[in-house]
């Protein structure tokens, strides 16, 4: 975890990039690309906030990724023929502080 006058270790920064790396390939996220950027930026805000392991990173994204997945089914079930709540009332639930809605991850 890092606070004031700590800096990333060569371990840590290499666990991080091999959790970006896989985060980037099983969602089809070009690494180089604002959509990356974002992940990146996300993963650092995660391990900054305590979650230092590499597992403990990806089933965090993974996680992240099938609740918003789930709730963009349910919204597009509500956004036909049926009333109900929309995507634009439920775009708080599914965004993430560094991924926005209608990018993949």
């Amino acid at each position: 975890m890092l606070y004031p006058g700590r800096f990333l270790e060569e371990n840590e920064i290499g666990m991080l990039a091999r959790v970006f790396q896989t985060v980037c390939k099983e969602g089809g996220i070009l690494p180089v690309s604002q959509q990356g950027e974002r992940l990146a930026a996300h993963l650092l805000k995660l391990f900054m906030n305590g979650l230092t392991g590499e597992h403990e990173l990806l089933e965090a994204e993974r996680n992240w990724a099938r609740g918003r997945e789930k709730l963009l089914q349910v919204s597009a079930i509500y956004s036909g023929t049926r009333k109900g709540p929309h995507l634009e009332h439920n775009q708080h639930l599914m965004e993430s502080p560094g991924i926005p809605i209608g990018e993949n991850i």
